[in-house]
């Protein structure tokens, strides 16, 4: 499955296939460092459990159903717990300083050099694209939007940086049908049931030469087998691949001597 490739490799592979130059990407801040890591560090008070976390995320690396403190059993923390520990979190602006930064964070570089080299090489040239970054679920200060702004602009000066704090169903119909390159933390809140977005995608086909990425995700009431969910992924990507240009992608915490980070 494709969902091992960096976003890097993918986006060269979509590129090779597009004539046309990508002008607005839409990236879902949650990506770039995992929220539930965050909060869960935020509530350790020794370092045997701090250690007992790092030894199990290769563990919780290969999780795909969104939850987390059940993979953590020992430290006896309960969802109602951990969920009040995190909207605090989130309401108080603390949670990208918690946070540990993921894997697609670390493949910024590679995925902006893939748009800014293929938006050169188009007939039409493009140096300058929109990057939409929805933190509504991270809650990012005006100082760290400045500082991510800051990294972006290191990676390509042309690239011009926008912070949203809505839903992405709340979102303008028209900044969403001006995205040519989703990156999604989950392809079901895309996909709301009844939902606008539902429409245009599978309907009025808004986005049929676009490209959606999304983490792998699965129901928390569900439990795959590793070689039924491999079958459930693939036939989702079949189907979307109708759509768009879709493949999903795995968010995993990289470890640095036995340390997170969040830089």
């Amino acid at each position: 499955m494709d969902a091992n490739k960096t976003i890097g490799d993918l986006s060269k592979e979509f590129f090779d296939l597009a004539l046309s130059p990508i002008r607005n990407v839409y990236l879902d801040a949650e990506c770039l460092q995992d929220v539930d890591i965050g909060t869960l560090l935020s509530m350790l008070t020794t370092s045997i459990e701090y250690d007992y976390v790092i030894n199990r995320l290769p563990i919780y690396n290969e999780v795909t159903d969104g939850t987390c403190v059940k993979h953590f059993p020992a430290l006896d923390i309960t969802t109602e717990q951990f969920n009040t520990a995190k909207e605090k979190l989130r309401r108080t602006c603390r949670l990208a300083t918690c946070a540990p930064v993921t894997n697609l964070y670390h493949d910024l570089a590679l995925f902006v050099d893939a748009i800014s080299g293929h938006n050169k090489k188009c007939p039409a040239q493009v140096l300058q694209w929109t990057m939409h970054i929805n933190h509504t679920n991270m809650g990012y200060t005006s100082q760290e939007q400045a500082d991510l702004t800051t990294l972006l602009n290191l990676l390509d000066p042309g690239m011009v940086i926008k912070f949203h704090t809505s839903d992405i169903h709340e979102l303008p119909e028209e900044l969403l049908t001006s995205i040519d390159y989703f990156i999604l933390d989950d392809i079901r809140q895309f996909m709301r049931p009844n939902s606008r977005i539902l429409q245009m995608l599978a309907i009025d086909r808004v986005w049929e030469a676009k490209t959606i990425l999304s983490v792998l995700r699965t129901d928390q009431e569900v439990d795959f087998s590793d070689e039924d969910m491999s079958e459930v992924f693939a036939k989702t990507k079949i189907i979307l691949d109708l759509l768009c240009n879709f493949a999903f992608i795995t968010k995993t915490i990289p470890l640095v001597n036995n340390e997170v980070r969040n830089e």
